[in-house]
C-alpha cells in the first residue's frame, strides 16, 4: 500500500494561550499485497485544534473521516494532557468512533511523550475498548520528527 498525504498547521504559535490548528488529507493507495492492504484506493480528511492555557497543560480536539470503497467511517477524539518538566507529557484520550460496517465504538486510554530537543520525539500510547466492537486494546509506540522551523 502507498499512500500521499498533505498536512498543513497555519494556525497559532503553539505559545501559551493560543489556539493552533493542523489539517490533513491524503489518498491510499491499494497497490501491494493483499496481506497489507485493504484491497481498494482510501481517501482520509483530519483536523486537530489545539489549545495551551499555560505551559503546564493543553486541550487537543482531532476529528477525522476516512472514506473506502464507498462507506464513511469517522473519529472524534479529544485529549486533555500535563507536560511533567521540560521534556515529558502525559495525556488521556477519549475516541468516539463510528464504523460504517461495525456501528458505533468507544475507546478510552492514554499515553506518553518524551520529547528529544525542538525537532524529534518519542512515544507510547494504550487504548481500551469501551463498547463492544474493536479490538480490545490498542497500543503504539512511535518516533515523530519536525523538518521544518520553529517559530
Amino acid at each position: 500500500m502507498s499512500a500521499c498525504g498533505l498536512k498543513i498547521a497555519p494556525g497559532g504559535s503553539g505559545d501559551t494561550g493560543t489556539f493552533s490548528w493542523a489539517a490533513l488529507g491524503q489518498v491510499s493507495f491499494a497497490n501491494g499485497d493483499q496481506d497489507f492492504g485493504n484491497g481498494a484506493k482510501q481517501y482520509t480528511l483530519g483536523a486537530t485544534g489545539q489549545w495551551k492555557p499555560n505551559d503546564t497543560w493543553q486541550g487537543t480536539l482531532f476529528a477525522n473521516v476516512d472514506r473506502l470503497k464507498g462507506r464513511n467511517t469517522w473519529t472524534l477524539a479529544p485529549t486533555f494532557g500535563r507536560k511533567f518538566g521540560d521534556n515529558w507529557m502525559a495525556y488521556v484520550e477519549t475516541d468516539a468512533i463510528h464504523d460504517a460496517d461495525d456501528g458505533n465504538e468507544l475507546q478510552a486510554g492514554g499515553g506518553v511523550a518524551y520529547s528529544i530537543g525542538d525537532h524529534a520525539q518519542l512515544d507510547a500510547y494504550a487504548l481500551h475498548r469501551i463498547g463492544t466492537h474493536g479490538p480490545s486494546v490498542i497500543a503504539g509506540l512511535g518516533v515523530s520528527v519536525f523538518f521544518g522551523k520553529k517559530g
